[in-house]
């Protein structure tokens, strides 16, 4: 299974960096908006609208948070990474699993939405927008970008294991 390695850039760098800097923006705007304020008018100006202010900053801080999340789980790894930095890796897979909200990355794929899912090689963890049909026990070959840990292509091998390298089935 292939995967686009342009929804892998817009899921985990591009939405993500944009939602971080619009947040920081206007978290910045907002300080120097408050501290303007108690400069001008005085603290108990400041203190009268002090929930308005908490709701404000906590709205920001999440919004930074979201969008932190998938750049800090490997998105930042592909301002540098493109698909010619993919490597080959095969091996049993030991464990799946589907991805939920807090890995912050959703995929937007044939009008469907998904957050991903995740499979477990040799205790490394690689990223997918879906591990489709493969399970626990399964040898499969894995087209990775080795920093992020996403995977561009997955193939399953079928028969014994083979400790030479296998080429990729296009």
């Amino acid at each position: 299974m292939t995967f686009d390695y342009n929804v892998y850039y817009t899921s985990n760098l591009v939405i993500p960096l944009i939602i971080f800097l619009f947040a920081f923006l206007c978290f910045i705007a907002f300080a120097i908006t408050s501290i303007r304020e108690i400069s001008k008018y005085s603290f108990s100006f400041y203190k009268k609208n002090w929930f308005r202010n908490v709701i404000v900053t906590f709205i920001l801080l999440l919004l930074m948070t979201i969008g932190i999340i998938p750049l800090a789980k490997g998105g930042v790894y592909l301002l540098t990474e493109n698909e010619s930095n993919s490597v080959m890796i095969e091996g049993i897979v030991s464990r799946t699993f589907d991805n939920n909200l807090s890995m912050g990355t959703k995929y937007h794929v044939n009008g469907d939405t998904q957050f991903g899912g995740g499979i477990v090689i040799d205790s490394e963890i690689y990223y997918c927008v879906s591990y489709g049909d493969i399970e626990v026990g399964d040898y499969v070959l894995l087209k990775v970008l080795p920093k992020s840990k996403l995977i561009l292509e997955w193939t399953i091998i079928n028969g014994e294991l083979s400790p030479q390298p296998v080429q990729m089935l296009d």
